[in-house]
């Protein structure tokens, strides 16, 4: 039995940003591509909060380059080695 993730989870308060019309679509193509569901809905919370991010750095969609990923992943290395009181790098599970 293969089970999938529901499009609705990701909640309207975490819809923000430029990538907003595109989550849904994300997590129907995770869920075609036959992605666990603990992994679509963390990679999908993801991008939402990455879509969140690029809303407070006033980037738009058509303004995003390719390093903004990458920056907004060191950014939450550092948020989460603060919180976890650790020189250790974020190791990337999402």
């Amino acid at each position: 039995m293969t089970r999938a993730v529901d499009v609705r989870f990701v909640r309207s308060h975490w819809r923000e940003g430029p990538l907003v019309d595109w989550l849904d679509a994300f997590v129907v193509w995770m869920n075609a591509q036959g992605s666990a569901p603990y992994t679509a809905f963390r990679r999908s919370l993801l991008a939402s909060c990455f879509s969140r991010w690029l809303k407070q750095e006033a980037i738009d969609l058509a303004d995003i380059a390719p390093g903004h990923p990458a920056q907004y992943l060191r950014i939450l290395r550092r948020r989460s080695c603060d919180r976890a009181g650790t020189t250790e790098p974020y190791s990337g599970r999402l």
